[in-house]
């Protein structure tokens, strides 16, 4: 008995420290532990900013929300991410002044825009070459059953009462800002503007919408998705005059919260939708068929919304704190620890560290078009990826790199890199050098989830992940 006693102890530990890993998605609890809301920067993959609305104020985030700093003095009342690729914000400047800025992430400092009228909930910047001053406001009326709308046409200089109360309660404008959807706070019916929000039509239909969520590819597709009652998606290609159930591969007790599409969604037509369990579900056509991640929230914890990263990292805000949902492959029951590894490249240089370990390259890295090459063979061992996961096809000029289940496609004519089939377009083309296969090593990082960073001083380009050991 006293020799089982160590060896009972020793197992409580390994079982306390080694945590279970599942095939697939995975909620995981990264930061804060109070309600919050998630927004991405619509330039993300140059400035990688997150972020996150909590109780009134704004924090920011470059690291795939791991840690955050609060960027607003004044309380913020609304949140909209634009397609003029601006982030603004309704900030309160005192007790009878409202105002909409927005964020310059270089110098994270903010703009003032306009003010705007006294009691405004939520408001909507119409991003578009011709009309690029126009800016919706709503404010309920004191039953708050129904909100009255205002319009500007010169930035907030004087507003219009647009004298149309079936709506206001939230905007959703198509990329160009000429199409906006709307709909009332209790009844739920949909009203549409054509004309940059200057006159409105109820949509022709029994069904009660709660929320709009336009394609970023509408000048093409026309598809708007719509939620109703919560429990249901549908979507229009018509400007809303007909809808169509959306739900082939969705389970009918989801309580929608959200929808997100992809940063490519023009070309791998990917969009995710999410209820307020922290179910989310995928389709890769468009909304035509569905597959569920089998995510959940634990603890009773509720999920307010997601943003998708271009790696398809899943961002989740919740009613307790900031959750990360990202792909692993480790067989179901198996457990593991975990370890950083750190590969770092200097431009110039023919040698490597993984680590403290250095190794010897047979060509050396260099910037072109504010990218980092790195020749592929030493890219991908600075990943963890084995030789026989790195093939290049002399013919097609396409490489194919392959770990745990992902795998990644880039083609030296083509600035697509496919990540399992899902195409990401990249700012720059794969290279050819001195009979060398050279790739952008953040794009190829990022792809298999790893962090990139870049030290200007030492010309060093550093890259993070987690090498995942099996006991």
């Amino acid at each position: 008995m006293r020799r089982l006693f160590p060896l009972l102890f020793l197992l409580v530990i390994v079982c306390m420290w080694c945590q279970p890993a599942h095939a697939g998605y995975s909620w995981e609890k990264i930061s804060m532990d109070v309600n919050a809301k998630i927004y991405v920067s619509p330039l993300y993959e140059q400035d990688k900013s997150l972020y996150a609305l909590v109780n009134n104020n704004l924090y920011l985030s470059l690291d795939e929300g791991i840690t955050w700093k609060k960027i607003n003095n004044m309380p913020v009342r609304y949140v909209q991410v634009a397609s003029d690729k601006s982030l603004y914000s309704l900030q309160e400047e005192n007790e009878k002044q409202l105002a909409v800025y927005s964020f310059d992430t270089s110098k994270e400092t903010w703009n003032k825009k306009c003010n705007v009228p006294a009691n405004t909930k939520v408001f909507a910047v119409l991003s578009n070459n011709i009309n690029s001053n126009v800016i919706l406001a709503a404010r309920p009326f004191e039953d708050n059953s129904l909100w009255q709308m205002y319009r500007t046409y010169n930035n907030g200089q004087t507003w219009d009462d647009v004298n149309y109360n079936h709506g206001g309660y939230l905007f959703e404008p198509t990329p160009d800002g000429n199409i906006v959807f709307t709909r009332e706070n209790n009844f739920s019916r949909g009203s549409v503007s054509t004309d940059n929000g200057v006159t409105w039509n109820e949509l022709n239909l029994s069904y009660e919408l709660d929320n709009f969520f336009v394609s970023p590819n509408y000048s093409k597709d026309y598809k708007v998705f719509a939620f109703y009652g919560r429990k249901s998606i549908y979507y229009s290609t018509d400007r809303g005059d007909n809808w169509f159930s959306a739900m082939h591969g969705i389970e009918n007790n989801s309580i929608f919260v959200d929808m997100a599409f992809s940063s490519n969604y023009t070309v791998d037509k990917t969009l995710y939708a999410a209820d307020k369990s922290g179910h989310v579900y995928v389709s890769k056509d468009g909304g035509s068929d569905w597959s569920d991640l089998e995510l959940e929230l634990s603890n009773n914890a509720t999920l307010n919304n997601i943003v998708v990263l271009p790696n398809n990292k899943i961002i989740g805000g919740a009613s307790d704190g900031i959750y990360i949902a990202a792909y692993s492959t480790l067989p179901a029951n198996s457990y593991y620890q975990t370890r950083t590894v750190t590969t770092k490249f200097r431009i110039g240089v023919a040698s490597y560290k993984i680590d403290m370990g250095d190794w010897q390259m047979d060509a050396v890295p260099y910037e072109d078009h504010d990218r980092i090459y790195v020749p592929v063979r030493y890219l991908a061992y600075g990943l963890g990826i084995q030789d026989n996961d790195i093939t290049w096809d002399n013919k097609t000029k396409e490489v194919t790199l392959s770990k745990d289940g992902t795998i990644v496609k880039l083609n030296l004519d083509s600035q697509l890199l496919y990540v399992n089939d899902n195409a990401v377009k990249m700012d720059v083309l794969p290279q050819m050098k001195d009979s060398r296969v050279m790739l952008p090593a953040r794009w190829v990082a990022e792809a298999f989830g790893a962090s990139v960073s870049w030290n200007e001083q030492e010309q060093v380009v550093a890259i993070k992940y987690e090498e995942k050991e099996e006991e």
